[in-house]
């Protein structure tokens, strides 16, 4: 009943296909690299926009694209490539990977490694202090979260999620 002017198949089930084939060993993969010819995402373009609040000791790469109302905090590094959406926060010490993409509203805590290649979907924040508290004597102590986030190469993270800082040592999320 297909409509399709072409499939993606494997080559077992090309047979049976009513319309042309396109064969391929994982089929499914195949069509993801298809619909990265039709990715409809606006491009940023390569500069920094007026209403960016940049501090003096940060290291912006060529290439860089850095949207309205963005602010970078000190000893960042952007690395060349990256793409800064308005309304972004990017706190102390913290590094974004070749050719990332930060959506809209996203906030970067201080001491954030972000690799190459990563996407961080609006709304998400990353290097917030997680859940540490002890008792005593009726009362909560707040633990302080010491460590940092590094997340890889090839991450992409979705809209609004949180991930936290760790409290001794980094938060890892590894390659892809």
């Amino acid at each position: 009943n297909t409509q399709a002017s072409a499939v993606i198949l494997h080559p077992d089930a090309a047979s049976e296909s009513p319309v042309p084939v396109i064969t391929m060993g994982n089929p499914y993969a195949g069509f993801a690299r298809a619909t990265q010819l039709f990715d409809n995402c606006p491009a940023l373009p390569n500069e920094v926009h007026p209403s960016a609040v940049i501090a003096e000791t940060a290291e912006i790469a060529e290439g860089v694209s850095i949207g309205p109302n963005v602010v970078v905090g000190e000893h960042v590094q952007l690395a060349s490539g990256v793409r800064i959406g308005a309304g972004c926060v990017i706190l102390d010490r913290t590094l974004v990977g070749a050719n990332s993409r930060l959506h809209a509203n996203v906030t970067l805590y201080h001491d954030v490694h972000i690799g190459c290649h990563c996407i961080l979907h609006s709304g998400s924040v990353i290097g917030a202090d997680g859940f540490g508290f002890a008792p005593e004597n009726g009362r909560w102590i707040k633990i302080m979260q010491l460590g940092g986030v590094r997340i890889g190469d090839r991450v992409e993270i979705g809209a609004s999620t949180t991930i936290d800082r760790g409290a001794l040592t980094d938060t890892i999320i590894g390659d892809d």
